[in-house]
């Protein structure tokens, strides 16, 4: 989803995913921002349809990429702002973390025309609107003080760190519902699995034709690896594998449980390279 998000987007969107739903999983954002309560109308729907949300990322060298359409784009443009924000919080799993926080905003020429009162209980009304939606989405009140405190014409972004311990992954009831259905790995699995991850798939490459860190490494970690860490690695990885099958294809079937009526009629799933079910269209 990409740019200003205006009235008519909600009513766009759900359209869109009749049509195209079974084969949308993840939203891609890419938004300055825009109308707040079309905003919480696709936040709901992105709920209610099981989809993921991904807001832009940097690069090593801080340059700003996003993923709408697909495939990456870097560009100063990738950012998910203001209301924006609101249809990020909506995933089930969350991920990336340029993201920008402010108040709400109203028109200025129709605000300032409003006599004290009116404008209060206006603005007073959005505000609660914001706070009951972030609740149902999981979001904690941190994050709605955090936009008052940031003047309508200004913009505080999130720190990769903040959105990745208070916002990215998967949303709590789902994480819980998924680990009640297809466990997990306990945290020694998951620090195996990760800590020798990239030492298992280059042990058997050629060292000269790697770069030269990753010649380092291969060499660093062949000095310490044993059998026995070898063994351990394939248990967890082999159980890490039948979890990541279970959770989608539970999460597929979750998709079709609650999508529109014959939505996934004819379509095939295949598992893709990341691990997440890719469904394949009927032949026609």
């Amino acid at each position: 989803m990409s740019g200003t998000i205006v009235p008519g987007d909600a009513r766009r969107f759900e359209e869109l995913l009749d049509k195209e739903g079974a084969s949308i999983r993840s939203l891609g954002l890419r938004s300055p921002g825009g109308d707040v309560a079309e905003a919480i109308q696709i936040g709901r729907t992105v709920r209610k349809r099981l989809l993921r949300t991904s807001a832009p990322t940097e690069d090593g060298d801080g340059q700003r990429i996003c993923f709408v359409g697909g495939s990456p784009e870097v560009s100063s443009e990738c950012v998910c702002l203001s209301s924006c924000f609101l249809i990020y919080a909506a995933g089930i799993h969350r991920s990336g973390y340029v993201l920008g926080l402010h108040r709400p905003r109203y028109e200025e020429a129709f605000f300032a025309k409003l006599p004290l009162e009116q404008a209060n209980a206006k603005y007073s009304a959005v505000i609660e609107q914001i706070k009951a939606y972030l609740v149902e989405m999981g979001v904690g009140d941190a994050y709605l003080r955090r936009m008052l405190r940031v003047s309508s014409s200004e913009m505080e972004i999130l720190t990769r760190e903040e959105a990745e311990r208070d916002l990215n992954g998967f949303i709590p009831a789902m994480a819980e519902w998924l680990k009640a259905k297809c466990g997990e790995l306990s945290e020694r699995e998951e620090r195996l699995v990760s800590d020798w991850g990239l030492y298992m798939a280059l042990k058997d490459e050629n060292v000269t034709e790697l770069a030269s860190d990753l010649r380092e490494y291969l060499l660093d970690k062949a000095e310490t690896v044993t059998p026995e860490i070898e063994r351990q690695y394939r248990i967890s990885s082999s159980k890490g594998d039948k979890i990541t099958h279970c959770r989608n294809g539970t999460m597929y079937q979750e998709r079709k449980r609650v999508g529109p009526k014959n939505q996934f009629d004819g379509f095939q799933e295949v598992l893709g390279p990341d691990g997440w079910p890719m469904i394949v269209p009927p032949q026609k």
